[in-house]
């Protein structure tokens, strides 16, 4: 890595449920690429009530290797709260969170943290024909979504890099316990004010497990929650008018 540009300190965080297949392979990865980074860091594992060995295995490597630290939910929250959680917990001024099925190599950081130099929150996506065209569709369904009936206008596919400091400020006061929490706290950051910065990320094949955002039972309760998002935006513009 390049001395130039002053590294951030760190808090990687991984989102964990039911991922005992990978999370070893993850974890390892994660702390390979952070062995090179020139300034401070953490992991956290936020496991989302797993009802596998995840936890035990996520216990034993930082045993063994030190750098992070397990936070459990004592049942399944959602990845809204894994997140509201790792915001919570993170001790350094920028943090990334990322999932445990390593589906996004830990190394595509790199790639991330030089684009601060042109703003304040980093967003990727991933390169064109990275996807299947069934998930491209979910994805562009979803903005739209979000942009015409939410109005948030938001856009995100891999990993994003964010102040931890503002995040802590915004966090408590977003009502999301599915994926949507991320568009809704960079909509919060592009609202303030903050400058935000793309780029892109690589996606590689999940090797172990299954999806678990793309499970039906995933799909209904993201879908559930935009319509709790709509009528919260729909009481706050009616309070507004008034």
């Amino acid at each position: 890595m390049s001395a130039a540009f002053a590294f951030p300190s760190l808090s990687v965080i991984i989102l964990m449920f039911n991922e005992a297949e990978s999370i070893l392979r993850t974890l390892g990865e994660t702390h390979a690429f952070l062995a090179t980074y020139p300034a401070s860091w953490e992991v956290l594992v936020i496991d989302d009530g797993s009802t596998d060995d995840g936890p035990k295995m996520v216990a034993q490597f930082f045993q063994e290797h030190g750098g992070g630290r397990l936070c459990r939910h004592e049942r399944n929250l959602g990845m809204g709260a894994a997140m509201q959680t790792g915001i919570r917990e993170a001790r350094m001024p920028y943090f990334v969170f990322n999932a445990a099925d390593g589906q996004i190599p830990a190394a595509e950081l790199a790639k991330m943290l030089p684009l601060l130099r042109q703003g304040d929150v980093v967003i990727t996506r991933y390169p064109k024909g990275a996807r299947s065209g069934f998930r491209r569709c979910l994805s562009r369904g979803l903005r739209r979504y979000l942009q015409h009936v939410v109005r948030i206008d938001a856009s995100l596919e891999g990993l994003y890099l964010f102040p931890t400091a503002h995040a802590k400020r915004w966090a408590p006061d977003i009502a999301a316990h599915t994926f949507l929490f991320s568009f809704v706290l960079i909509q919060k950051a592009m609202d303030a004010g903050l400058k935000p910065v793309w780029g892109t990320v690589r996606c590689v094949p999940r090797t172990e497990g299954k999806s678990k955002t793309l499970q039906w039972r995933s799909l209904m309760r993201v879908a559930r929650e935009a319509v709790r998002l709509r009528s919260m935006v729909s009481a706050r513009d009616g309070k507004a008018l008034k």
